[in-house]
C-alpha cells in the first residue's frame, strides 16, 4: 500500500480541529507549512488517530503549534496518538524538546493549562457526540 497523507481543518467556535491521517514525513513538510500559514487563530485540537508514522517533520509541526498556542495564550491538545508517534513525542520530551518554559508562578501556569485542556477536552467530546456544528474550512490536503 502506498503511503498517503491527509489533513483537514475545521473551525469550531473560536477553536480549530485539525485532523491528520497517513504518514507525516519530509515529503509532506510543504503541506504542513501551508497548513500552519493558513490556520486560523485560536486554540487547536489535533486529531492524530489516523497517523501511522511520524518523523521529525511531524514533531516540528507539533512544537510549532505549541509555541503558537503559548504566544497567543490559547491551547493545544493532541489526541489519538498511535504507538510510533507517541514514542517519538515521548523521546522528544525526554530530551527537553517539549519542556515548558519557566513561568513567574508555576501554580498559575498549571491552573491556566488545566483550564485550557478542560475546555479543549469538552470541545472534543461535543464534536464526537455531534453536538458542535463546525465550519469546514477550505483546507484539505490529500497526497497519494
Amino acid at each position: 500500500m502506498e503511503p498517503f497523507f491527509e489533513a483537514t481543518v475545521r473551525s469550531v467556535g473560536d477553536s480549530v480541529v485539525v485532523t491528520l491521517g497517513g504518514e507525516i514525513d519530509l515529503l509532506v513538510e510543504a503541506d504542513l507549512s501551508l497548513l500552519l500559514r493558513n490556520l486560523p487563530a485560536g486554540a487547536a485540537v489535533v486529531d492524530m488517530s489516523q497517523v501511522s508514522f511520524m518523523d521529525l517533520t511531524g514533531l516540528h509541526f507539533i512544537i510549532t503549534l505549541r509555541e503558537r498556542a503559548r504566544r497567543s495564550g490559547t491551547g493545544l491538545l493532541v489526541i489519538g496518538l498511535q504507538s510510533q508517534p507517541q514514542r517519538l513525542l515521548d523521546l522528544a520530551g525526554e530530551v527537553g524538546a517539549l519542556a515548558a518554559p519557566a513561568s513567574t508562578s508555576a501554580a498559575e501556569g498549571l491552573r491556566a493549562r488545566l483550564e485550557v485542556r478542560a475546555r479543549l477536552g469538552r470541545l472534543v467530546g461535543e464534536a464526537r457526540a455531534g453536538q458542535v456544528a463546525g465550519t469546514a474550512l477550505d483546507f484539505t490536503v490529500r497526497r497519494p
